[in-house]
């Protein structure tokens, strides 16, 4: 089948079936094309290879998870058990549930996974116990499971080491993977408690080699972080799946510590 990428202005980037195609210019999916770049085919492929929905169905949740299953308990709040609402297949399409969402960039990734996936089993698993959005497109069986994934780190740094509030901190991170890691995050923690400030990257998957990345800590202080005087411990994290533990294949590969200083204003 004829495949396309769509190509919004926001950088994000969608595989497109020619199904969706139809849809996006038959008015059946809203979306405004101001914001959309190009419309272009993908190169031809062997028929065996499979279309890679892993980081479309990762980014559609991290943003849309908790939009979805409110408009799934809203389109089934009539049906009296679950067993029920899967019977009646949540109004019965994919549409009827993705059209809901605001962002046009979801609406097409929802129509992409649900389609592909089909709408009971979209609907069953997202109504899954605390889901998380690695561990659902690995039930989706979107994104892979690889068994065995090791990593270490060989150095980080942090660059200046201390400074006051409002200095900007250039961090850096390598590492080396030593056995294929499957889908997960990379993580940066800075701070304690809930004043801590968290970034996470999702990867799909790093074959062995050596790899680095690097953040840049803006400390202009503000409400929810006033970065007080004071040593600011730094966390960093290579997981497999959310870093939790909560779910099958999620677990940290490896981590590793250090610390940064806010000083006193001269």
């Amino acid at each position: 089948m004829d495949q396309f990428i769509l190509l919004f202005s926001n950088n994000n980037m969608i595989p497109l079936s020619v199904q969706w195609f139809r849809r996006l210019y038959c008015g059946r999916v809203k979306v405004t094309t101001e914001n959309i770049l190009a419309i272009k085919p993908l190169p031809a492929v062997r028929e065996s290879a499979a279309l890679d929905l892993c980081p479309t169905c990762q980014s559609l949740l991290e943003t849309a998870l908790q939009n979805l299953l409110q408009i799934i308990v809203r389109e089934s709040e009539f049906f009296p058990s679950f067993e029920d609402r899967l019977e009646a297949g949540i109004g019965g399409s994919c549409d009827k549930i993705c059209t809901q969402l605001e962002n046009q960039y979801e609406q097409i990734a929802c129509g992409l996974v649900c389609e592909y996936v089909g709408v009971t089993e979209f609907s069953k698993i997202l109504q899954s116990v605390d889901p998380d959005p690695i561990f659902v497109c690995q039930e989706f069986e979107l994104c892979p499971i690889v068994e065995g994934g090791q990593v270490r780190f060989i150095a980080s740094g942090v660059n200046p080491l201390s400074g006051p509030a409002g200095t900007t901190f250039n961090i850096q991170v390598d590492y080396a993977v030593i056995n294929s890691t499957g889908p997960g995050l990379v993580t940066l923690s800075v701070g304690k408690g809930l004043a801590a400030s968290l970034v996470s990257t999702f990867i799909e998957g790093q074959e062995p080699g050596q790899y680095g990345m690097s953040w840049s800590l803006d400390t202009t202080p503000s409400d929810d972080q006033p970065w007080t005087v004071g040593a600011y411990p730094i966390l960093f994290q290579i997981c497999e799946g959310d870093c939790t533990g909560k779910h099958s294949h999620s677990r940290v590969y490896a981590q590793r510590t250090s610390s940064l200083q806010i000083t006193a204003s001269q």
